[in-house]
């Protein structure tokens, strides 16, 4: 079978804005999850905010017919046209939304921080997170984690990236600083003024907008969860290294054996 175009999926405008490079994003962070995880043909897989299904669509060829994929995300809208334009090409492929929120400016029935997966223990091979954490409060990684562990196989892997804070991306941002703004949207051009010590974000009024941990706080809650982390760590572009896997911080653990 001819492999799918991902030009074909590309949501409409009031779904995702940034529309032109759509498929060549997806092509991008498709490329991570298997360089990074090893996702082999047949594995189960768990998307975390799944968006409009950007991963979902390169991956209903790489499961193959014995794969199976899930997909949560709390926008419904989304999640109804992953339902209408992916699920229906793959019988093990689902999309579900969730009424979550992560802080008192957001909508929603359930905290982040109190969340569980709506999946049973040792469900998944993989269990992905692209630019989740990354607009996450803390409350919420930290329980996150703990779901991830729970639903992960013995053995399986997480892939999650980070804006993560250590001792060079921080001599970076104060080098950077006359280049950074405040008010700036994205970490790539944000000081991340606001800190408050585990993590720091770049807009008091929007906190989601943009969020950076202190590594050695995600470090202690991957242990925390009994997940264990691989390194190296594949550090992003987002600070203005070069000859990056992508632009977010990239880590992967595997669940320890129980």
């Amino acid at each position: 079978m001819a492999q799918r175009r991902l030009e074909d999926f590309v949501p409409p405008p009031e779904l995702f804005a940034a529309r032109n490079d759509y498929a060549e994003v997806a092509r991008n962070l498709f490329d991570v999850l298997v360089e990074v995880s090893g996702l082999q043909p047949g594995e189960r897989v768990l998307d975390v905010g799944c968006g409009t299904g950007r991963v979902a669509a390169p991956l209903l060829d790489h499961l193959g017919p014995e794969g199976s994929y899930e997909g949560f995300d709390r926008d419904a809208g989304r999640i109804a046209f992953c339902n209408e334009r992916i699920a229906p090409l793959h019988p093990g492929f689902r999309f579900q939304a969730v009424d979550v929120f992560n802080s008192e400016r957001q909508k929603g029935t359930e905290r982040a921080g109190a969340f569980t997966f709506p999946y049973p223990d040792e469900d998944f091979d993989v269990v992905f997170l692209f630019s989740v954490f990354t607009h996450m409060l803390p409350d919420g990684v930290e329980r996150y984690l703990s779901e991830i562990a729970r639903v992960l196989t013995p053995g399986g892997r997480s892939v999650i990236t980070w804006f993560l804070l250590n001792a060079e991306s921080l001599r970076m941002l104060e080098e950077q600083r006359d280049q950074r703004t405040d008010r700036a949207s994205n970490a790539h051009k944000s000081r991340l003024s606001h800190d408050f010590g585990i993590y720091r974000v770049a807009d008091l009024a929007r906190p989601e907008a943009v969020v950076a941990y202190q590594e050695r706080f995600a470090l202690e809650n991957y242990a925390n969860a009994g997940l264990e982390v691989q390194h190296p760590i594949r550090y992003g572009s987002w600070i203005g290294r070069e000859g990056t896997l992508m632009n977010q911080d990239v880590v992967l653990a595997r669940r320890l054996s129980s």
